[in-house]
């Protein structure tokens, strides 16, 4: 009897265990769902806007291959967000000019920008009331204010306000 018990508990485990591991999976495959459909319309408003760029030696395209997921980790409905690392991303209460518009009043209008910076992502406080705070670990805590800026990393903790934000990167090898 004990045994068919530590072996159904065992099946049970796997059972879960498959779950978790699939529901991240598909959260991995959304999140690249969402980097390709960015990318794409990166390329085709490139492609309208420089309808000679196929034929410019000196043309650019915009790097359609580099993203960046903020997820949220603490509101009861948890939000996700996917933005191309070619542009800065701007982070704050006001409703314009910030691509994350973060409604909190510890939050100031302009309260920080993502950007990457020859091949590095960093944070940095645009001289926000509050600062904001970059988790690097389980015990390791940065308070970034005073327009200082820091290197982002997968996995980090970012905390903004009372919103706290887990970063992934995104990287599309073919789309």
């Amino acid at each position: 009897m004990m045994i068919v018990i530590i072996c159904l508990a065992v099946v049970l485990l796997e059972i879960i265990f498959l779950m978790i591991s699939n529901k991240k999976n598909r959260e991995q495959i959304n999140y690249m769902k969402a980097a390709a459909n960015i990318a794409r319309d990166m390329e085709l408003d490139y492609l309208l806007r420089n309808p000679y760029a196929l034929d410019a030696a000196g043309s650019v395209m915009p790097d359609t291959h580099n993203f960046i997921c903020l997820s949220q980790k603490n509101a009861q409905t948890k939000q996700e967000y996917v933005f191309g690392l070619n542009n800065v991303i701007n982070i704050g209460r006001a409703r314009n000019n910030n691509q994350l518009i973060v409604n909190d009043n510890m939050v100031s209008e302009y309260h920080c920008a993502i950007y990457r910076d020859q091949g590095t992502v960093f944070i940095r406080d645009l001289n926000s009331a509050n600062g904001l705070i970059l988790k690097t670990g389980k015990m390791k805590k940065y308070l970034i204010s005073d327009g200082n800026s820091a290197v982002l990393s997968d996995g980090n903790t970012i905390v903004i306000g009372t919103m706290e934000f887990l970063v992934r990167f995104i990287y599309l090898e073919n789309h």
